[in-house]
């Protein structure tokens, strides 16, 4: 062999040589061992976050299940499980030695199928026009604190709460409103303050504040308030509920055990009308804003002046009837009408 034949075998093997010497000198890949379980088994493996940001506000607990079969790769399963806004707010109530048994709203005093005729006639759709102060007059004029529809039993304070009309809400308790009612299905007013899109805090604290009870108040189709919270707004009704926590459910040593009411059966106790009431007649034409609750009132006047106890009423506006002329209300009676009108107070109200 030549010399250059030499010198390019010599070549060659110190490159392979070479190669083989820096490939030892590099981690070697370890596998990670497998758990091997018989066919059929599983491990179930759990974790818990407080709160899901994917959940809007509940829990979210996540269960994994790793399992091994012929096939060389591990299959997991993945579930979540939520928990409900309802029972967040149990176990933050519970925590406090309140109780959280649920009652069917229908099956207690909460549910009122017999209201007077006062109460009916307050009730008209033009009352959702009115704002704080005209409600205020009419109120005050001897209109029901408490008008109820005659059909589905629905009341305008569930109105109000439907609309988050806080202002009228403050104006009806000022008066003497039952906030422990429900309609023929069983809602609450927190039911529809509940199920509102644009929810008002406010009004809801204000109706926590008086009732907290109704929380756990079951409608006609076995739903609480709480499950009719939006789920994009449920993040937000549990912020303010943390929020308004000691104020409503305050820590006591005591159990706080259900109110009379709740205990009590349907028509029970039934709403009574204000003492300055008017008769059902003329309050059907204030609620309907037919007639001023200026005149109303005038009216009641002239027919107590007869009465020996026309004097003992006189802390509703004593002044009504000698207003001046710069009165705004452009309402007026005649003659006849306002004859009319006296001999429609004198038949009695139907029952």
């Amino acid at each position: 062999m030549t010399a250059p034949s030499l010198f390019r075998a010599w070549g060659k093997k110190t490159k392979s040589g070479s190669k083989a010497a820096t490939e030892s000198l590099e981690p070697q890949k370890v596998s990670k061992p497998q758990l091997l379980l018989p066919k059929g088994l599983s491990r179930r493996t759990s974790n818990e976050t407080y709160p899901d940001s994917s959940s809007n506000g509940d829990f979210s607990t996540t269960d994994s299940v790793v399992s091994l079969d012929d096939s060389p790769s591990i299959h997991k399963k993945r579930t979540t499980r939520t928990v409900t806004l309802q029972a967040r707010l149990n176990s933050l109530v519970s925590s406090r030695h309140c109780s959280t048994e649920t009652i069917a709203s229908l099956n207690t005093a909460y549910n009122n199928t017999a209201p007077t005729s006062l109460q009916q006639a307050s009730y008209h759709v033009a009352l959702q026009q009115v704002n704080a102060s005209q409600l205020h007059e009419m109120l005050q004029a001897g209109l029901s604190p408490n008008p109820v529809s005659a059909q589905h039993n629905d009341s305008f304070l569930h109105w109000v709460c439907r609309q988050g009309r806080h202002d009228l809400l403050q104006v009806l308790l000022q008066h003497g409103c039952r906030l422990q009612v429900c309609n023929a299905s069983g809602r609450t007013p927190l039911h529809e303050a509940c199920a509102s899109v644009t929810p008002n805090f406010l009004l809801v604290e204000t109706l926590l504040k008086h009732d907290a009870q109704q929380c756990f108040l079951t409608d006609a189709n076995h739903m609480l308030p709480l499950a009719l919270v939006k789920r994009e707004l449920r993040r937000e009704w549990m912020d303010f509920l943390v929020r308004v926590a000691n104020d409503v459910w305050p820590s006591s040593g005591n159990k706080i055990e259900r109110s009379l009411l709740l205990r009590m059966p349907p028509n029970a106790s039934p709403i009574l009308d204000p003492i300055h009431a008017l008769t059902p007649q003329v309050a059907a034409m204030v609620a309907a804003r037919i007639m001023e609750p200026q005149e109303a009132v005038c009216l009641r006047y002239e027919r107590k002046e007869d009465n020996d106890d026309y004097n003992n009423d006189n802390h509703v506006y004593p002044d009504v009837c000698e207003q001046d002329d710069s009165s705004e209300s452009d309402f007026s009676l005649d003659e006849n009408e306002l004859s009319e009108i006296l001999t429609l107070m004198s038949v009695p109200a139907s029952a």
